[in-house]
């Protein structure tokens, strides 16, 4: 590993041993590791047969004690061989069978996905770079280093930077390439990745010519090729003479232009020769045959166990049959007895059905009567209040009458008539909230009627409210409305419809309670909390088209995603035993159908939830 990105050479011997030595000790998990760092080395030097065969190795043992993970970088290591050989569609097609691999679900560590997820990123690039498809190639290179800054990962902003080097020079924005090559070199210094340092200060040999820099594109490409046999990096050599190449050929230097191209012509081909592309397709071909043996194999398996799996299904088949055959007859003579059974069954679950729907409505009137009862207790303060007032104003009318001030007899007695006006306006006022209990207490008589659909969801608000603050004196909320006055009336049942609402309305209530009882927990004062988290409910309604929208906010909890499909269920609840029936919801949901609307949530967990409620306006 010490001396892999700058002494190959070195590297390349000390890894032969290390993988003859653990073939001899049959170590298979040290000779996929040395075989995969051996591979690198053989496609650095251009040796690509020899890489894909000892990964094609490395792949069967892997594939044998299925260890997914050693898998996915193996088939890296193939997938960079066939595209080293000038296959890009191959590299391609495994380069999308490793990004389903990261898909699958099987890697569980989402640090290690977002990781394995870059290097795909980063492989699909430079892919697409070869396959001269540059709109996809800078796409992926851009998703790359977007990702590698999130993570302050410099091993992969180096590369990503790289990257974007040669795209923004392939489209000729020579500003923007100097800019991501300049990045280039100082994150592969940071990530201590030589050979990336290398490859990017290369690079400005081209990025100098591009801008008619001859001495300095000399400077680097000189210096490129030197580091590369160093090293030895038979690409890197390709490419640094090639420049040499061209570079002496626009000063009209041939000879030397010729020298380096014939140079770069030997590299060349001493890379890609008939002999290892031959050895290459052998391997490909190699492949193509176990893998076609696996395939074989387990299609032989599979149709074993099929021919297995019927013979014991038509057995079991059998036997299932004759057990049915011996319960049929013994349920046909209980037939009779069931039945009687199932009817009686079915009365009793219809009464209880009745008396749990009833046994809901009163709850619901129950939650109602401290609300009225606050709502009652204004009105008749004012008429005890004013009464008391105008006695005091009779006793000094008489004593005026008596004085013979006749002007301020008059005054008092205007006085004494104002104050019998408002006693009488706040008398029909209790006598409006009184027969509205009734009318929530009474049956439905199952006919719609016009309703003022705004006044009756901010009076069971206001009701709901004062209801939950008799309970608990403490408990404070800001409440706040948005009704749309062009909607006008609507034919409802508005007991029905009132019913709804007071059940969103508690549940509301009741949930922002409760997340100020969990905030207040370890403060020392409740002015403290104030401070912290405001209760609050919002009720608003909308004329849409032709069905009006009511939607019914709260900022408590919230609903656990898990159980959001489940809360319009008979009985379900996550109230405390005894706190509630768990048929609000339920009933309200079947309201609400009845009238022709529909009910919704939208929920998101410690920030709170909205109902919405969509009734038809005829």
């Amino acid at each position: 590993d010490k001396y892999s990105l700058s002494k190959a050479d070195s590297s390349f011997n000390y890894y032969q041993l290390a993988l003859t030595l653990n073939k001899k000790l049959k170590n298979s998990l040290l000779q996929i590791k040395t075989g995969s760092r051996l591979a690198r080395l053989y496609n650095k030097m251009g040796n690509y047969p020899e890489a894909l065969k000892i990964s094609l190795e490395n792949l069967k043992i892997q594939e044998q004690i299925h260890d997914t993970n050693a898998i996915f970088f193996t088939r890296r290591e193939i997938m960079w061989a066939y595209g080293n050989m000038g296959d890009f569609q191959k590299e391609l097609v495994l380069a999308k069978e490793m990004d389903s691999i990261i898909n699958s679900g099987y890697f569980k560590d989402t640090q290690k996905v977002k990781t394995y997820r870059k290097m795909m990123y980063h492989n699909l690039a430079n892919i697409y770079q070869s396959l001269n498809l540059i709109d996809s190639s800078l796409h992926y290179r851009r998703l790359t280093y977007d990702m590698a800054q999130q993570n302050k990962d410099p091993e992969f902003l180096a590369l990503s930077t790289t990257g974007l080097t040669e795209m923004y020079f392939t489209l000729g924005n020579i500003d923007s390439s100097l800019y991501y090559n300049r990045l280039a070199i100082l994150y592969a210094s940071q990530a201590r990745r030589t050979d990336i340092y290398r490859g990017a200060k290369f690079y400005r040999a081209s990025l100098f010519q591009k801008q008619g820099q001859i001495d300095s594109a000399f400077y680097y490409s000189y210096q490129g090729l030197k580091e590369f046999r160093e090293v030895p990096d038979t690409n890197g050599m390709i490419d640094a003479t090639l420049i040499l190449s061209d570079l002496y050929n626009s000063r009209h230097q041939f000879d030397s232009a010729y020298s380096y191209l014939s140079y770069h012509l030997s590299l060349k081909e001493k890379s890609l020769s008939s002999e290892k592309i031959k050895k290459f397709q052998d391997l490909v071909f190699n492949d193509m045959l176990h893998q076609n043996q696996l395939a074989q194999e387990r299609k032989e398996a599979q149709q074993q166990y099929e021919s297995k799996f019927k013979i014991y299904s038509l057995l079991a088949g059998f036997a299932v049959m004759l057990l049915l055959a011996v319960i049929l007859y013994r349920n046909n003579r209980q037939k009779q007895k069931a039945n009687k059974i199932l009817e009686t069954t079915l009365l009793n679950l219809k009464s209880t059905q009745a008396q749990l729907i009833q046994s809901e409505k009163m709850a619901s009137l129950g939650e109602l009567t401290a609300g009225i009862a606050h709502e009652i207790q204004n009105p008749l303060n004012f008429v005890n209040n004013f009464s008391e007032v105008n006695k005091e104003l009779i006793d000094e009318l008489e004593q005026e009458v008596d004085k013979g001030n006749y002007d301020e007899v008059k005054t008092i007695a205007k006085d004494i008539k104002d104050n019998e006006q408002k006693i009488n306006h706040h008398g029909k006022r209790a006598d409006a909230i009184v027969k509205g209990m009734l009318q929530h207490s009474q049956s439905s008589t199952g006919q719609k009627e016009p309703t003022d659909i705004n006044k009756l969801a901010d009076e069971y608000l206001r009701l709901a409210y004062h209801g939950l603050k008799a309970k608990d004196n403490t408990f404070n909320a800001t409440m706040k409305t948005d009704f749309d006055e062009s909607i006008g009336n609507i034919n409802i049942i508005p007991q029905d419809i009132g019913r709804v609402l007071l059940n969103l309305y508690n549940n509301a209530f009741y949930a922002v309670q409760l997340k100020q009882k969990e905030l207040a927990q370890g403060l020392p004062t409740f002015e403290k909390l104030a401070t912290l988290y405001e209760p609050t409910v919002s009720v608003n309604t909308k004329m849409l088209g032709d069905k009006v929208l009511i939607s019914v906010k709260d900022n408590g909890n919230g609903i656990p995603q898990n159980i959001v499909d489940k809360i319009f269920q008979p009985f379900f609840t996550t109230k405390p035993t005894g706190q509630g029936t768990g048929l609000g919801l339920s009933l309200s949901y079947d309201i609400v159908k009845a009238h022709g609307g529909e009910i919704k949530v939208s929920t998101k967990e410690g920030e709170g939830c909205m109902f919405m409620i969509s009734l038809p306006i005829v």
